[in-house]
Order: structure tokens, then C-alpha cells, then sequence
């Protein structure tokens, strides 16, 4: 068998058709895999309770970064575990979190144009 098969076609159990499971050796079955959980939901998360500014969320995901690992630190977990635990938090409550930001969102702009329109 040569090194990279080209499979055609998959069994019930994604056998590909030389009888290998196709995700550990080729890449015509390719898993969903999410490259944004844990740690880019982890710190969405955090960053839905940081606030605006004239242009969007205030914190960026470096400084949200920063924050979750203080606090992994401080409560003695892995940071991966830490970053878990708040990416099925956001994940499970996503719709909730996108509203409550977009209010937020709203509010803050309706003060920066309000601030604006005063100092013209």
C-alpha cells in the first residue's frame, strides 16, 4: 500500500475502501474539528464582559488570554481545563452572550455618537 491512498468511499464505520479508519491516514475524510475551542470561546467569553469603546469590544483576545491564565493560576487549574470550562459555558449560553453584547455594543455607540455630536 502506498503512502498516500486515495479513498473513494466510506463504511458505516468510515472505513474507507482499503479498510483503514480514513481519518488517521488521509485526508478525503476530513472530521469537523473546531480550532477555536477552548481558547478563542474561553476568551469571547471573558471579552463579552469587558466592555466597549468607540470601536468594539474593548478587550482584545490577547489581553482576555492574559486574564484566564491569572485566573487558572490563582485557582490552582491547567489553564487548558480553565479555557474548557468557559468555552462549553459560551457554547451552551451563545444566544444569550451574542444579545446581551449586542445591547452592550448598541449602548456604547449611542454614547460615543452622542460624544461626538457634543464636541462638534
Amino acid at each position: 500500500m502506498d503512502n498516500q491512498p486515495n479513498c473513494v468511499s466510506f463504511n458505516k464505520n468510515n472505513l474507507c475502501d482499503r479498510g483503514f479508519k480514513c481519518a488517521s491516514h488521509c485526508d478525503m475524510f476530513e472530521p469537523k474539528v473546531d480550532t477555536r475551542y477552548p481558547y478563542t470561546y474561553a476568551c469571547d467569553l471573558i471579552r463579552s464582559k469587558g466592555g466597549y469603546n468607540e470601536h468594539g469590544v474593548a478587550l482584545s483576545r490577547g489581553n482576555a488570554s492574559q486574564i484566564r491564565q491569572l485566573f487558572a493560576d490563582i485557582l490552582g487549574i491547567n489553564d487548558r481545563v480553565l479555557a474548557e470550562l468557559l468555552a462549553n459555558y459560551y457554547k451552551a449560553n451563545e444566544g444569550k452572550i451574542t444579545l446581551e453584547c449586542l445591547k452592550g455594543f448598541n449602548l456604547s455607540q449611542d454614547f460615543y455618537k452622542k460624544v461626538a455630536e457634543d464636541n462638534e
